[in-house]
């Protein structure tokens, strides 16, 4: 609608027109991913046929990933009709924001000049999920999402256990008026997300009061998870043996009795709300979540 609108304005009113396009997420849908250059994506056609029929304009592309424009081919094919979107009069990295929280606290600053004590490896934040457990989380082949059908792994089990747990704590920290949500992303498919949120929804409800007891196997894996991690944080004065089957428990049916489990995607009617009450939320999605999406209180 845009580009028809431009090619549709009279020329001594196009010749006067100064324009500046802004591409938010521009390593996205902006990028040519065709075979070759002389196939072009629509997205991607569509944006270079814009900047051609414009006099005077200039492009500006925002990304946290920028991989992908860097290695768009500088000559295409066509290039004096439609050139491309490589970046190339500069490409600057942004000053990091007060409060920013990202590669540098998850994954530590390795410098190879320093003393051993000085580096900093980041925190303790990744656990491997088995094989034979990602086969039963991430459809296979072209066409295996039609078909497939998740399962809550006892990774994911452990994973959805530990957040309940984190809300727990998070409330007898005086935080129950704070948003708190998990994100389960195991497939870009629209299909698979609502198979692992029933997946979920089933277990959780199969699960409920021996979660809220600490009754069972669930409650025998809940005290593994929380052994195996509070330690694995910074220390703090809730590190005591009793302090899940005491402080924890107490809070447990709190946490369950405000938990919503919510469908995210291009597709999903009920959006995510975190403008009223306070939310607790396990969100199952896909690319949307990471297309400036800001998931409130993750945990």
């Amino acid at each position: 609608k845009l580009l028809e609108t431009v090619t549709k304005t009279h020329p001594p009113i196009l010749r006067k027109l100064k324009a500046l396009i802004i591409d938010d997420e521009c390593d996205q849908a902006s990028v040519n991913s065709g075979a070759d250059d002389e196939e072009m994506t629509r997205i991607n056609e569509a944006i270079r046929r814009l900047i051609a029929a414009l006099p005077c304009v200039s492009y500006v592309g925002y990304t946290a990933t920028p991989f992908a424009n860097v290695f768009i081919n500088p000559f295409p094919v066509r290039a004096d009709k439609l050139d491309d979107l490589y970046p190339e009069d500069f490409i600057t990295a942004l000053p990091r924001p007060k409060g920013y929280f990202g590669t540098l606290e998850v994954f530590g600053e390795f410098d190879a000049s320093a003393d051993s004590d000085e580096i900093d490896f980041g925190r303790d934040m990744f656990r491997s999920i088995p094989e034979e457990e990602i086969a039963r989380l991430v459809p296979k082949g072209k066409n295996g999402h039609k078909t497939f059908t998740p399962a809550v792994t006892p990774q994911l089990q452990k994973a959805i256990l530990w957040f309940l747990m984190t809300c727990a704590i998070r409330r007898l920290r005086g935080q129950a008026n704070d948003h708190m949500t998990m994100l389960v992303h195991t497939s870009a498919y629209v299909a698979q997300h609502d198979g692992m949120a029933e997946a979920i929804r089933i277990w959780l409800n199969t699960n409920r009061s021996d979660i809220e007891s600490l009754a069972g196997s669930v409650g025998t894996l809940m005290s593994e998870v929380c052994a195996e991690e509070i330690v694995r944080g910074p220390l703090s004065s809730h590190q005591q043996i009793d302090y899940l089957s005491t402080s924890i428990k107490a809070v447990l049916p709190e946490v369950m009795q405000a938990l919503e489990l919510a469908v995210e995607n291009g597709e999903s009617l009920e959006r995510l709300d975190f403008t009223g009450e306070p939310k607790t939320y396990i969100v199952v999605g896909g690319s949307v979540l990471a297309r400036g999406l800001t998931l409130e209180g993750l945990c």
